[in-house]
């Protein structure tokens, strides 16, 4: 017997069909929708990570910190992308750091990371819940969205060197020898000897030659060996030349009372006070226990600054040039020329800062490039100094107890030995202003 199928029979059939793919055309399409969101927020995270990497590789060739690169690259990340929220820079997994790479001494925080010589900077991003919509009658909840980048600076990128030896033999420490340094690197560039007992402590230590030690060698964090030489951080910064290179003849001699100069030679004792105006200066000499005050502007020493004594120094806006003279006057030094410098001892107050403005803005002690002659501190020196110390073939001797400095020292070497503290604590905003060098981002996956 034959069966019939009604009509009606068809249209519910292919209803059930319609509506099965009117389902699976629905989820399709929710899904769609949800990936189309979730790429748009991946993008714009990336978009908003790019950024910020190459953000953070401008502030390392502008010889910012690793610390301080770290907090403005945070805020500039969440400013791009808002919903990175302030507690979750401790999220990242360290499994991604990149190989090489490690966050500033003294944090765990694995978001945003350098390499060794402080020229690359790998950002992360904080992993972030993105919600699906649509896609949730899929059993489609969220995904996680957490993009990264890398950008390196090219000409201008090292470590924010604070306390930077440029010559041979480079550093040699021997007793009980402290260096401590906030706010920035040690850099040798030749090689470093340590024996006694040394104490280093800085963002890096970097040294490009041989580490040869004897007694105890404590440093913090592990200096590098090997590390890549650098070159002068101030061969941009012109010699100043003199309004007029002459020096003249006049003679300053007080031992009471209060006296002032504009030039020629100083000698001051006993409870002298002196005023001093920019010009050009054979010696200046202080004893006793009177002041010597420095007005704002540039001096030209071609023989010495030597202070001892209870008296004070003082001076704001300043720039001691130690340079070399002829026949009076005021010249450039040959090569290994010895010519003015700065020797202090005692326990005078030493109160010195710089120009905030103009070409030698930062820079209160500024060597001719080929002036060997030394810069000596000795004695219990309370030293508030302020500003970039550049004596790049001059070496730093300190003896006695400690010298403090709110400066970047670039100096050609460091030989002490006996029992001295030195410490720097470096700030941009104090010292001379570093150009930048080319912030660009790294191929994803491959070494910048």
């Amino acid at each position: 017997m034959k069966i019939q199928r009604t009509r009606r029979d068809e249209r519910g059939v292919i209803a059930l069909v319609v509506a099965a793919s009117m389902v699976v055309l629905c989820l399709a399409a929710a899904f769609a929708i949800d990936v189309g969101d979730v790429a748009l927020h991946q993008r714009a995270a990336q978009h908003a990570v790019d950024e910020a990497a190459i953000s953070g590789a401008e502030l390392l060739g502008q010889q910012e910190t690793t610390g301080q690169v770290v907090t403005a690259t945070e805020a500039y990340l969440s400013e791009n992308y808002p919903a990175v929220g302030t507690k979750s820079w401790d999220s990242c997994p360290s499994s991604d750091v990149p190989s090489g790479f490690s966050p500033p001494s003294g944090t765990t925080e694995d978001c945003i990371t350098f390499n060794t010589s402080n020229t690359e900077i790998d950002v992360m991003m904080p992993p972030q819940t993105v919600s699906y919509g649509l896609g949730r009658v899929a059993s489609l909840t969220s995904t996680t969205v957490s993009p990264s980048a890398s950008a390196a600076v090219s000409g201008g990128g090292t470590a924010a060197c604070a306390f930077c030896v440029l010559g041979t033999p480079g550093i040699s420490m021997s007793g009980t020898e402290t260096v401590a340094v906030t706010g920035g690197a040690i850099v040798d560039d030749a090689s470093l000897t340590a024996s006694g007992t040394v104490t280093l402590s800085a963002t890096a230590i970097d040294v490009h030659g041989s580490i040869t030690k004897s007694g105890t060698l404590n440093a913090t964090p592990t200096p590098v060996q090997g590390a890549p030489s650098i070159p002068d951080p101030l061969s941009s910064i012109p010699a100043p030349t003199p309004i007029n290179p002459a020096i003249p003849t006049t003679s300053t001699t007080c031992s009471s009372g209060s006296a002032s100069a504009s030039g020629g030679s100083v000698s001051m004792s006993g409870t002298c006070n002196v005023t001093l105006s920019p010009g050009n200066y054979s010696t200046i000499s202080m004893s006793g226990s009177g002041t010597l005050t420095f007005q704002a502007g540039q001096y030209f020493i071609t023989g010495s600054i030597s202070g001892s004594g209870t008296g004070s120094i003082s001076g704001s806006g300043v720039m001691l040039y130690f340079t070399c003279s002829s026949s009076s006057k005021v010249t450039a030094c040959g090569t290994g020329y010895t010519g003015g410098n700065l020797a202090l001892s005692g326990s005078m107050p030493v109160n010195l800062s710089p120009a905030t403005s103009g070409t030698y803005a930062g820079l209160t002690i500024f060597y001719d490039r080929n002036n060997a002659a030394g810069l000596a501190i000795s004695g219990s020196q309370n030293m508030a100094f302020t500003g970039t110390i550049y004596a790049k073939s001059s070496s730093l001797a300190v003896s006695g107890s400690s010298a403090t400095f709110a400066s970047m020292i670039v100096i050609g070497g460091y030989a002490v030995s006996g029992t001295e503290t030195v410490s720097v604590s470096y700030s941009k905003s104090q010292n001379v202003q570093l150009a930048g060098g080319t912030a660009y981002l790294c191929n994803p996956g491959s070494s910048c």
